[in-house]
């Protein structure tokens, strides 16, 4: 309502023109109630006329915005409405990352509407399904990762959303600080270790399988450990080799016939040689323990690893109780090893020895399962078992 009107509103209302119910009218026109229902008289109805002249609006036209005004309230008078979810955080270590399997939990939410969910930080390595079920891959490094989870909005509710965090964090104390195990493999460093094998017999009269292990004795050296700059200048190039001594000389003959058992349900031959031994080598993290010879785990680290192919010598040949069952292994076996790694990089270790355990006839992977110290038994005689050195 323009200043010019209002004053011709109050010179005719001053003038006895207009009554004081014209003033009431004034006010019922800010929240549109058409004037002319309170009008008196001719002269009213002039003013009427001239406000809803000076004003822009018919009776009309204020009605329409009055049912505009109702439907904007009701569009800004939308329900909020909460997520409440059973998983909030989620906190893993490093090591259960890094080392073991995936890991899965499920965000648990609920809402007055339909829900959906979201990797905003970390989809390389974190997913979450149409459910609410989270995937934590494994390799998934340390740091944080963030799932939203959003509440659609309708008619009734507004939209809402909640940040759901997975937190992997170090341990405590380094993984590799807590492995039962000696760290005496300096280079030249001639070390002892101990290797499991496993024993199989079979009774001739029921047929039946029992299985046992007993320990071979073997030696490990590390020779020509070499630290370079690589190519890149924030860049170390070790290379080192490592060579293996082992024997069987302390197994009688019936021993041997079970050894030849074992690798002949096995998959390998009755009479027969295993050229590869039971020995092994790891390129691990101090902090985690994982593998670095992965791909997948190394690349958290920047490190790569190549090894080159083992060499066996000395090829010895072990008689069993009749000319039925022998056995036949390498004395030596020689393995080069290059690792590329950042010159700030204080994680790195080498571990070299023999297995603590082993499995039965019907599952025969325990040469690479145990490549991956991930799958490794800590027990305490796996401390005669394996030798480490840290690179710094």
């Amino acid at each position: 309502m323009s200043k010019e009107f209002k004053k011709a509103l109050w010179k005719r209302i001053g003038a006895g023109v207009v009554s004081a119910s014209l003033c009431s009218a004034m006010l019922f026109m800010q929240v549109g109630t058409p004037m002319n229902v309170w009008a008196e008289g001719e002269a009213a109805q002039a003013v009427v006329q001239e406000m809803n002249a000076n004003s822009g609006d018919t009776a009309d036209g204020l009605l329409g915005k009055k049912d505009a005004a109702i439907k904007k309230a009701k569009k800004t008078t939308k329900k909020k409405q909460k997520i409440s979810v059973a998983v909030k955080k989620q906190v893993y270590t490093s090591v259960d990352t890094m080392v073991q399997y995936s890991h899965y939990f499920n965000i648990g939410a609920s809402a007055k509407t339909a829900l959906s969910y979201k990797v905003i930080k970390g989809k390389k390595y974190i997913s979450v399904d149409d459910t609410g079920y989270v995937t934590v891959g494994h390799a998934t490094p340390k740091g944080k990762y963030v799932i939203l989870v959003t509440a659609k909005a309708t008619s009734e509710y507004k939209k809402a959303t909640k940040k759901v965090i997975v937190k992997v964090k170090a341990p405590q104390t380094p993984d590799m600080a807590n492995v039962n195990m000696y760290w005496d493999l300096t280079p030249g460093n001639v070390v002892g270790f101990k290797t499991a094998y496993e024993l199989l017999h079979i009774d001739e009269q029921t047929e039946e399988y029992s299985t046992r292990k007993k320990m071979a004795s073997g030696t490990v050296v590390v020779k020509d450990w070499n630290i370079t700059d690589a190519k890149s200048p924030k860049r170390n190039k070790l290379k080192f080799t490592l060579e293996f001594h082992k024997t069987l000389d302390d197994f009688n003959k019936w021993e041997i016939d079970e050894v030849a058992n074992f690798w002949a349900e096995t998959g390998g031959a009755q009479s027969g040689y295993n050229p590869q031994g039971i020995e092994y080598f790891a390129v691990l993290d101090y902090e985690t323990g994982a593998n670095l010879e992965k791909e997948e785990l190394a690349d958290i680290h920047h490190v790569k690893v190549k090894a080159g192919e083992w060499q066996y010598e000395n090829l010895k040949k072990y008689n069993g109780s009749t000319s039925e069952y022998w056995w036949q292994e390498a004395e030596t076996a020689r393995i080069t090893v290059t690792v590329t790694y950042p010159k700030d990089y204080k994680g790195l270790c080498i571990v070299a020895g023999g297995v603590a355990e082993t499995q039965g006839p019907s599952s025969f992977d325990y040469i690479e399962r145990f490549m991956s110290v991930g799958e490794q038994l800590w027990s305490t005689e796996f401390k005669e078992c394996c030798h480490g050195v840290r690179v710094r």
